[in-house]
């Protein structure tokens, strides 16, 4: 079954920056829509960084380094949707280590909707609220659930369903590329008919267009589906275009391919960071084959060296933020460096789901979610500093800190009084 891909992303009405990004292999027979977070430099990165770094992975894994990987699992699952979620675990768990490495995008991270068409057979992928639609025979009906805090209220019966569209905090995520050690993705197989088409959008669309309007403006573009994307961005404009706009449209078209029976199905499954460095580990087994011989040992010692060389004048040449080369210039004298300490959040209501998941705003710099700021803190300067927390661009909290040198760090805890 061959399968067409359109799509195309827009910064919208009201954002300087476009966090979004999306991904096509025609190759693969894959998309992708990621839906960054953490402000200017930060969710633009993550968006990036996790949709192309699946695109890589997900060809590369082998059947031994996936066995490894899943040994532990409980599911029977088919080996394509298996690869799927390995490969957005590996993912996640490299988009950490660049966290790790980049202290100033700490609270940086992205939503992820992907599919991939296999034997007739769609592999839908999501983490978060961007959303993937099938229009068959007419009917528009969303594949996906998003992982928001408004759909937990939702999933408990504590919010109805008009309560739901209406939400004032409808787009606090629960579930992220970046945000936990231990990532949970949601897996649908869906079978594939003749003159499918699947919708891949971020919340800038659904957010603003109903999805009645969104199956109208399929049903009149079936014959111009190559200017749906611009048309559905439009759409999304004309109601205002607050959030960045991203869609992709995927066409199944007629080829007598032979299909692959697999009963449509969906389900969740969470892989652990420890699992994940069991690939790490599978890499370095198979370069030995498990043997450690003198001779491969003095095959192996002159490449590390020359990695180690490498790996120190490209860190001083190269500056992995902006890829930009620059002189090497000696370390600064001991007076000319800031003095940072690291200070922890602490919010008193610790019931408060919605506002754990704020963006915390420290002298205009967006610094990352508030309950990571608990968890694992940050380093700053010295001194005295004003901070916002905000949910959906609203400020809802604001207050002031002090960061002083404390060995212990015990003075330099914030604590966030919404009683």
């Amino acid at each position: 079954m061959n399968i067409l891909f359109f799509g195309n992303t827009d910064v919208g009405c009201k954002r300087e920056c476009n966090e979004d990004y999306f991904k096509i292999s025609e190759s693969m027979r894959m998309a992708i829509v990621c839906d960054g977070m953490g402000g200017h430099e930060s969710g633009d990165v993550a968006s990036r960084l996790v949709a192309e770094t699946i695109m890589d992975v997900y060809p590369r894994l082998t059947e031994k380094q996936m066995q490894i990987l899943s040994e532990d699992s409980q599911k029977d699952i088919p080996v394509t949707a298996e690869r799927l979620y390995i490969s957005a675990q590996l993912t996640n768990y490299s988009l950490q280590k660049y966290i790790e490495e980049h202290k100033i995008k700490k609270g940086m991270g992205t939503t992820l909707v992907a599919v991939h068409f296999f034997k007739g057979n769609a592999f839908i992928l999501n983490v978060g609220d961007s959303r993937c639609y099938r229009f068959q025979n007419g009917k528009l009906v969303c594949l996906t659930k998003d992982h928001s805090f408004a759909q937990a209220l939702y999933d408990e019966g504590s919010i109805d369903e008009a309560q739901l569209e209406n939400y004032d905090q409808k787009n606090v995520i629960t579930r992220a590329f970046g945000m936990d050690d231990k990532l949970k993705v949601d897996v649908r197989i869906e079978k594939v008919e003749e003159n499918d088409v699947f919708l891949l959008c971020s919340d800038g669309l659904w957010g603003k267009v109903a999805d009645n309007r969104l199956s109208d403006r399929i049903k009149n573009n079936l014959d111009s589906i190559d200017e749906l994307p611009d048309a559905l961005i439009r759409d999304a404009i004309n109601e205002g275009g607050d959030d960045n706009i991203t869609v992709v449209i995927a066409k199944s078209l007629p080829t007598g391919a032979v299909q692959e029976e697999i009963v449509p199905c969906e389900f969740t499954l969470t892989v652990s960071s420890p699992d994940v460095e069991k690939y790490y580990r599978s890499v370095l087994s198979e370069l030995f084959n498990g043997k450690w011989s003198i001779r491969r040992l003095f095959f192996l010692i002159p490449i590390i060296l020359i990695l180690g060389i490498g790996g120190y004048y490209i860190r001083h040449f190269f500056r992995q933020d902006t890829g930009a080369l620059e002189p090497f210039l000696p370390p600064p004298l001991e007076e000319e460096k800031k003095q940072k300490q690291w200070v922890h959040f602490l919010l008193d209501d610790g019931n408060n789901t919605a506002l754990k998941m704020g963006q915390v705003i420290v002298d205009s710099i967006p610094c990352g979610i508030l309950s990571e700021l608990e968890r694992k803190g940050r380093l700053f300067e010295i001194g005295h500093h004003k901070f916002l927390i905000r949910i959906d661009s609203m400020t809802v909290y604001s207050g002031e800190f002090e960061c002083v040198i404390d060995p212990l760090g015990t003075d330099n805890l914030v604590n966030i009084n919404t009683k």
